[in-house]
Formats: C-alpha cells, sequence, structure tokens
C-alpha cells in the first residue's frame, strides 16, 4: 500500500515541479490553480464526502477539543520561546507561532490524508479546518492587530469574525454537511454527482500545485529563528498530539489520523502574514523547509501505520 499511496503523491509533486522549473506553466498561473482548488474543487469535495456518511460518524467532539488544545499549546509555547529567546517583537513572534501551530491541512491534508486512510479520515480533517478557520487563524488575527480591536466594540468584532467565516467556501462547505447531516437533509442526486465530479480534481491538482510552488524557490537565509517554528511544527507538535490521543483517546486510528495532520507544513496563510508584516524571507524559508522536512516524516508514518 505504501508504494501505491506515496508515488502517486511524489510523482503529482514532481510534475508540477518540473512544469514551472521548464516554462511551461508560470508561477502565477499555479496560483490561479490554487484559487480554483482552494474555493470551488476542496468544498465540493469536502461537502460530497461528509455527506456519505451519518452524522454519528462526522461528529467528533473529543477530536476538536484534543487536537485544538494541542495547537494552542504549540501556539503558546512558541510564542514564549521566540519573544524569551529570540526577542521577536508581538507580530512576528506571533506570526511564526501560527506558523508553528498551524497545519496546511486545507490544501496538503485534503490531498494527502483520504488517498491514505479513506473517506473516514474527512470527518476528522474537517474538524480540523473548522478549528484552525475559526478559533486559531481568528486569534492571529486579532494579536497581530490588537490595536485596532481596542477600538472596536466586541459586537462588531464578532460580525467580522463571523462574515470572514462564512466568505471561506471551505468552513461554509463544512456547516453546510454538518447542518445537513443533523437536519437529515439529503441533496439531489444530479448536484451530489457534479460535486463528486469537482471534488475529484482537488487532490491531484493540490499536489501538483505543490510541486509547481516549490520551483525556482531556494532557502537563502538559514538560522536559528526560521528553524524554530520548523522544529515546533513537524517535530513537537505531532509529538504532542500522539501522546494526547494516545493518553485521552481509545481510538488509535484517530490517534494516527490526528498525528499525520499535525506533521503537515505550514499553511501558505502564513508566508501571506509573513508579507504583510514584513518578515517575509524566514517566513518563506521557515515554509519551504517545513514543506520538505514534513512530507517527509508524513511519508515515514504512512509507511510504518499504513503499509
Amino acid at each position: 500500500m505504501f508504494l501505491t499511496v506515496i508515488l502517486p503523491i511524489l510523482f503529482l509533486v514532481l510534475i508540477g515541479y518540473l512544469s514551472v522549473n521548464w516554462g511551461l506553466l508560470t508561477p502565477e498561473q499555479i496560483k490561479s490553480l490554487g484559487t480554483f482548488v482552494m474555493k470551488v474543487a476542496l468544498p465540493a469535495f469536502l461537502l460530497h464526502a461528509l455527506l456519505g456518511q451519518t452524522f454519528e460518524e462526522v461528529w467528533k467532539p473529543k477530536y476538536f477539543l484534543i487536537y485544538g488544545f494541542a495547537s494552542l499549546v504549540i501556539f503558546f509555547a512558541s510564542y514564549y520561546i521566540l519573544k524569551r529567546f529570540f526577542h521577536q517583537r508581538l507580530t512576528s513572534a506571533v506570526i511564526f507561532s501560527f506558523g508553528a501551530a498551524m497545519s496546511n491541512t486545507g490544501l496538503i491534508g485534503t490531498a494527502i490524508v483520504p488517498m491514505v486512510v479513506g473517506k473516514d479520515a474527512v470527518a476528522y480533517l474537517a474538524h480540523t479546518i473548522l478549528f484552525e478557520s475559526l478559533i486559531l487563524t481568528t486569534l492571529v488575527l486579532f494579536l497581530t492587530d490588537s490595536h485596532a480591536y481596542e477600538k472596536t466594540a466586541f459586537p462588531l468584532f464578532f460580525r467580522k469574525v463571523v462574515y470572514n467565516a462564512l466568505h471561506s467556501p471551505l468552513v461554509l462547505s463544512i456547516l453546510i454537511a454538518f447542518s445537513c447531516l443533523f437536519l437529515d437533509i439529503s441533496l439531489p442526486k444530479v448536484l451530489d454527482e457534479t460535486l463528486e465530479v469537482l471534488g475529484q480534481a482537488a487532490a491531484p491538482i493540490a499536489l501538483f500545485m505543490i510541486g509547481g510552488g516549490l520551483a525556482g524557490v531556494k532557502v537563502k537565509r538559514l538560522d536559528g529563528l526560521a528553524l524554530c517554528p520548523v522544529i515546533f511544527k513537524v517535530i513537537l507538535m505531532p509529538a504532542l498530539i500522539f501522546l494526547l490521543f494516545y493518553s485521552f483517546s481509545e481510538d488509535k486510528e484517530m490517534m494516527r489520523i490526528a498525528t499525520l495532520i499535525a506533521v503537515l507544513p505550514m499553511p501558505t496563510l502564513f508566508q501571506v502574514l509573513g508579507h504583510i508584516y514584513g518578515i517575509e524571507k524566514r517566513a518563506l524559508n521557515a515554509s519551504i523547509i517545513s514543506t520538505v522536512l514534513g512530507l517527509v516524516i508524513a511519508s515515514t508514518l504512512i509507511l510504518v501505520w499504513w503499509s
């Protein structure tokens, strides 16, 4: 099973890398593919996959609480280290901690994990995306722009959070799926089949885009500040999540899926925030290293647990 799963993943990433490296596609075209995947293909995949199960099968409150708790522990621990030992200002420490505590669940996770585990893993991915989008990202945006929020009334701030969440196709598709399952509502067959066809494009295009995004990108400055969030992300976070699920959950498959999701690389939003707040070089370096190292460790976990 290991070769039948990993080899197609590696080949798709390699084809994407070579396509950009040989000039068949431009980086701008790769970004356009990413927009299609994140806003159309992946929401369709999640909606179809979740609606193919029952509410009891997709509702995982224990997973949400344990994974969310571990993410927050990693976030605040890395923030403390970055402030205490690297003397970073608040915004850069928050952004690096964000990269340390959040996986690229939407793009890489949704592409890889169902290929390895099957559609049963989609429920775990959905809960992870909800936590990362509604709680962790909101916390980071609040902290990086705390001066602006000091002058904002809480109802207005809450309304802004809800507005942003409902304008995320990934989050919206998950909420729609959970609502339909809870209310026992089924989509028309033709719509469900359309979502299935769209969703089938998500994984290969996402992996192709990952390879294309790595083409021409080089690590130019490697120091402790860039390595710190990488260590937290691909080593300490999966280790903590493994220990917590091992201690508090009897479901070993849940433990393995949670650990695999935790070891995935940093999200694209980490690079975006790094560019906005003037730490784009170190953010890019950390993201590249976490992508390579994260995929290597993920492949090792797949070999050990699912081969």
